[in-house]
């Protein structure tokens, strides 16, 4: 069985540099052996279908749930995330440092190929890459598909707008831990965020697991 590594690409925030633009873009890769079975840790997930933000904000499949069964369901992302044998890395763009679209979208080129040289000797213990992405944003695919041209095995990009497996969730979840721990450190949290967790609580229950045992 050839040796492969599976790459899910998630993002956080828009874009635009107009009025409606996100303060933050964050785009993350969150990195797995295929032959770990993922079905099998999915399974112990509190919830059919994670997705961050409306769990934070009882929006939406959340709605009407109590904030006690929402961070059970949070917590139990976590153990996820740190047990399945994960690595991640995600990079964090504030747009007022950007300029604009052109100034962001070389950035986030940069940072795709300094992912890729920095890694390149882990990448080589494997026979194969795949990136999976769900076409968010076609820049970012446009991206995806040339920086994985510089890994020097074989890669594929899979682009999956539907039927996407749970690792995408997964993806989620890391995002928006960075994103949190941005907004903490900036004092920009919702009153939402403010009310799900403490900063004592974000750092010590999840931003430390997550630093000791999944960022790159």
């Amino acid at each position: 069985m050839d040796k492969t590594l599976e790459i899910y690409i998630d993002e956080s925030g828009n874009l635009s540099f107009n009025e409606k633009g996100s303060r933050f873009y964050i785009i993350s890769f969150v990195a797995i052996e295929s032959s770990i079975d993922k079905n099998k840790y999915f399974s112990k997930l509190k919830c059919d279908y994670f997705h961050a933000a409306p769990l934070l904000r009882a929006k939406d499949e959340f709605q009407g749930m109590n904030i006690v069964e929402r961070k059970k369901i949070f917590m139990s992302m976590n153990i996820l995330a740190t047990t399945i044998g994960i690595k991640s890395k995600s990079f964090l763009y504030e747009k007022k440092y950007e300029n604009n679209l052109e100034h962001l979208i070389e950035s986030i080129s940069k940072s795709f190929f300094r992912f890729i040289y920095d890694n390149k000797e882990e990448f080589e213990k494997y026979e194969k890459i795949e990136f999976f992405y769900d076409d968010g944003q076609k820049e970012i695919t446009k991206i995806i598909n040339v920086a994985k041209n510089a890994i020097q095995i074989p890669s594929t990009l899979n682009i999956l707008k539907s039927n996407k497996p749970r690792m995408f969730e997964l993806a989620d979840y890391i995002t928006e831990l960075v994103l949190l721990e941005k907004k903490y450190e900036c004092g920009q949290q919702s009153k939402n965020e403010k009310s799900f967790f403490d900063t004592k609580e974000l750092r010590n229950k999840y931003l430390r697991p997550y630093y000791k045992k999944i960022r790159i």
